[in-house]
């Protein structure tokens, strides 16, 4: 069993560094001579290593469980009984949310158990019997220690330019001779004051983007290729106004692990401008539930937003509390929007009467007055 929660699970495969055999090992209770179970961990790599469990009575219920020291100093676990009560509480907790007992133990040998770990951490292996009717411990605690290698550094560097326009930056990133992944975001300077380093804030920040990206990929490779950049590259982050904020770029290995010290630069967004922007809006094709949607803004270099709400929505509303609803109860299907667009509306009801809204959009805020547009789909008819 592999308690999610002590180590955080990522399907993340590597070349094996490193092989450990052994027997019983006290850990972090004195070390004891115990014939209960043999632990084998083998093909360790920064990522993952493989686990085989050999207990003595192959009849016997146990449970397998693997944490890092640093859960255990963090919560106080330094000898056998504290272990035991822990585990205690996550098999209760476990078995609360309808996770059968049979799930979190083992019976027999155990082999090719694959677990998901971090660089440079001390891992405890650990297994003991365990009565699946009453949760008393059987035997003693057999453990396993092991230290996962460190992630092969790269030099690399980035040259970084930024342009600031009120709370958006505009980032290009070029390599300086270098030709793999790479990563740039950008992070409140006041969020990464608060990380032990800036390398430990990106390590942890790409972890859990390329987790997602894993989620929606078939292999590593296909993740990486989606997620990261190789050559020069450019993108555009919104913040807030008038905030520092912190660019870092930094390579990115063949194994999904930041494998360079980050290249920052600190910059300051600006407050939200009033933008000069003049957005025509066309409505055309209207038919009983669709239309055909355009927006021809005066400055294609001012974003923009627009939404299609309904009249009864918008009954009685001024213009500045039209803007007002829309951005607090659409804010979260609201995008900036630069130069002409245009999009087929569908799923509308027949009979209704709609307004198109659109204003320039900034970081949430309004840069112009309303821009509207209003239409009502004809009446359905049968067969059409």
């Amino acid at each position: 069993m592999f308690k999610t929660h002590r180590i955080p699970m990522q399907a993340i495969g590597l070349l094996a560094l490193a092989s450990f055999s052994a027997g019983c090992e006290k850990t972090p209770a004195p070390d004891t001579t115990d014939e209960d179970f043999s632990l084998e961990v083998s093909q360790v790599t920064t990522t993952k290593f493989t686990l085989d469990c050999f207990p003595a009575d192959k009849e016997m219920t146990y449970l397998l469980m693997v944490s890092s020291q640093e859960y255990l100093d963090k919560n106080g676990i330094d000898d056998d009984e504290s272990l035991y009560q822990d585990d205690i509480r996550y098999i209760r907790e476990e078995m609360s949310y309808g996770t059968p007992i049979e799930e979190l133990t083992k019976t027999g040998d155990m082999t090719g158990l694959e677990y998901a770990v971090e660089p440079e951490k001390e891992i405890v292996v650990y297994a003991y019997g365990i009565d699946p009717s009453t949760l008393e411990r059987l035997t003693e605690i057999c453990y396993k220690r092991f230290t996962t290698p460190a992630v092969e550094m790269t030099d690399v560097k980035f040259a970084i330019s930024t342009e600031v326009n009120g709370p958006d930056i505009r980032v290009e990133i070029t390599p300086d001779g270098y030709e793999g992944y790479y990563f740039f975001e950008a992070v409140e300077t006041a969020t990464l004051e608060q990380a032990a380093s800036a390398y430990e804030y990106a390590y942890d920040s790409f972890s859990a983007n390329l987790s997602y990206y894993l989620w929606m990929s078939d292999s590593l490779e296909e993740a990486l290729e989606s997620l990261c950049w190789k050559g020069s590259a450019s993108d555009t982050f919104t913040g807030d106004p008038e905030t520092s904020y912190t660019i870092m770029a930094y390579a990115v290995n063949d194994e999904g692990l930041v494998c360079s010290k980050p290249e920052v630069v600190e910059v300051m967004t600006e407050a939200v401008g009033m933008s000069g922007n003049e957005l025509t809006i066309s409505v055309t094709g209207i038919k009983s539930r669709s239309a055909l949607l355009s927006v021809t803004p005066s400055d294609n270099e001012d974003p923009y937003t627009c939404a299609v709400v309904t009249d009864e929505e918008i009954a009685g509303k001024s213009e500045e509390e039209i803007i007002r609803y829309i951005l607090d109860y659409y804010w979260y299907n609201l995008e900036q929007i630069y130069g002409p667009f245009s999009e087929d509306l569908t799923e509308l009801e027949p009979g209704t009467g709609y307004t198109v809204c659109a204003f320039g959009y900034q970081a949430n805020t309004a840069t112009t007055s309303l821009f509207s547009e209003k239409f009502t789909t004809p009446e359905a008819v049968e067969g059409k």
